[in-house]
C-alpha cells in the first residue's frame, strides 16, 4: 500500500530502518510490514499474510519511536489511513 505526502517538498529520509508501520487487510488486523520509500515522497508498506492492504497506520503506540522526517529532519506525526477506533 502507498502512502503519499503533499508536504515533504524536500523528500523523506529515514535514519533506520522503518519498523513502526502497519498495515491491514479488509478485516482491520493490524501488523508491522516491510516499509520503504519510494522517489523521496511516497511510503511502500507491504506484508506477505496482507495481500489486499486496506489501510496503514504509523506509529500507533506511545512507547514507538518513529524514524521517518523530511530531508530537513523534521519529525512525522502519527497517523492513520483509516477512520477505525483507537486500537
Amino acid at each position: 500500500m502507498y502512502s503519499s505526502f503533499k508536504n515533504v517538498q524536500t523528500g523523506l529520509y529515514a535514519f533506520h530502518k522503518l519498523e513502526v508501520f502497519e498495515i491491514a487487510g479488509a478485516e482491520k488486523i493490524f501488523d508491522f510490514g516491510d516499509t520503504t520509500i519510494v522517489n523521496r515522497k511516497k511510503v511502500v508498506v507491504k506484508r506477505d499474510k496482507v495481500p489486499s492492504s486496506v489501510a496503514v497506520r504509523y506509529v500507533r503506540e506511545n512507547w514507538n519511536k518513529g524514524t521517518l522526517c523530511d530531508a530537513i529532519f523534521l519529525p512525522l506525526s502519527s497517523f492513520r489511513t483509516d477512520k477505525g477506533n483507537r486500537h
